[in-house]
């Protein structure tokens, strides 16, 4: 099911690097796993399963939100029913109104099209870029994007105030290992496992040295 998970806080970041770790390890995030660790996250979801969003609910409370990219009846619907907040989030592809030709040219390099074809799909959606203000996302601004009510741009901005600025650089966050070699510490031991795990990728490829990935 879809889901985005927005960190408020240096915690919440901590409790996203969890899930991808797991992600790594076991190929699968599940409701026990979010269950154990969720601390300073908001959860955004667009599913309409009823049961989906009520597991969700009970793990995250007040920090779950119904999003809508584009306006849904449907969506408003089980938002009443479920006394979840709706929240406006457009899709946002650059930054710049005039940013649309590059945009146009990716689009035309992934779709193996001229940009005249492109242009037919593209026009489709005239909103993919950053329509709202510095400060905050308005009304105003969107006047021609159609179709979001007040207060799920309000919800917008409510999760933005939420949001506290962190920095994930302070100090790194290495791995606990159990027992580390005499003579090593825990930023020395990781190097040495990731430079052994390399070299036992390299000879999994049959690739013997820098010089065979240059001349293959």
């Amino acid at each position: 099911e879809f889901v985005i998970l927005l960190c408020k806080n240096y915690s919440g970041y901590q409790s996203l690097l969890y899930y991808v770790s797991k992600l790594g390890a076991e190929q699968k995030i599940d409701f026990e796993t979010i269950q154990e660790k969720n601390s300073g996250l908001i959860c955004i979801t667009r599913s309409m399963d009823n049961d989906f969003i009520n597991q969700l609910k009970k793990i995250f409370k007040t920090n779950l939100y119904i999003g809508l990219e584009t306006p849904s009846k449907e969506l408003r619907i089980l938002s009443k029913d479920l006394k979840i907040p709706c929240v406006a989030i457009p899709e946002v592809c650059y930054l710049n109104q005039q940013d649309k030709q590059d945009h146009e040219l990716l689009c035309c390099i992934g779709m193996k099209c001229n940009l005249s074809e492109s242009s037919v799909f593209l026009s489709k959606f005239p909103h993919l870029y950053k329509y709202f203000g510095e400060e905050d996302f308005s009304l105003e601004r969107i006047d021609n994007v159609s179709g979001f009510s007040e207060e799920e741009i309000k919800n917008t901005n409510s999760i933005a105030a939420l949001c506290e600025d962190f920095s994930i650089f302070k100090d790194p966050m290495l791995p606990k290992f159990p027992d580390i070699p005499q003579g090593e510490d825990s930023a020395s031991y990781l190097r040495k496992l990731c430079r052994k795990g390399w070299i036992k990728k390299i000879k999994d490829n049959k690739i013997q040295s820098i010089k065979d990935l240059k001349s293959s």
